[in-house]
């Protein structure tokens, strides 16, 4: 949080840097998601990704705009969200950043999941994260998946008993047991 707000606010002071795009996006984030300020925070996180475009800094691309997703979700209509999530995850797959093109997956399919997408298309675009989070190796972000995947599937009642997640490929007890061992 305090490193957030030096560095938004040594900008200020005293110019820009190329970390300034990086201060005033995840302010932006900081002050949406903790303080409330979501439409000022949307607004922080534009004027980052704004930054990286008038500079050119194809580095802090796809970061700048991961924070601009995660603002838009809270300021902007949902489907504004989704585009920014599938642009996160096209210039993190330009830009070599894979770690954010696998968050992306992610935020994707909860942007497709609050928005009410049907069904067949959130399975589709979960497939398809599965699979490049899987080749990029990001284990975290494959759980997350496999966890949206098990919903959808309880919602659409292929799981044993609906709000739970077991099935015949999936079991939520061994998976909470393995879960609470690294605790």
């Amino acid at each position: 949080l305090l490193h957030l707000c030096e560095m938004v606010r040594l900008s200020l002071v005293h110019g820009l840097t190329p970390a300034s795009a990086h201060g005033f996006a995840w302010f932006g984030v900081l002050i949406g998601q903790h303080f409330g300020h979501h439409r000022e925070g949307y607004r922080f996180a534009a004027l980052a990704q704004q930054l990286v475009l008038r500079h050119r800094q194809t580095a802090f691309e796809a970061k700048a705009l991961f924070a601009l997703e995660i603002a838009s979700v809270w300021a902007q209509p949902l489907t504004a969200a989704l585009a920014t999530s599938r642009a996160v995850f096209a210039a993190g797959v330009e830009r070599g950043d894979l770690a954010v093109a696998c968050f992306a997956c992610h935020h994707t399919v909860n942007d497709m999941l609050v928005r009410g997408d049907p069904l067949d298309e959130v399975e589709r675009e979960i497939e398809a994260g599965l699979g490049f989070v899987r080749r990029a190796g990001f284990a975290d972000v494959v759980d997350e998946l496999l966890t949206q995947q098990r919903f959808v599937k309880s919602l659409r009642g292929q799981t044993r008993e609906f709000g739970l997640f077991s099935g015949d490929d999936f079991d939520e007890v061994l998976i909470n047991y393995i879960a609470d061992s690294f605790k």
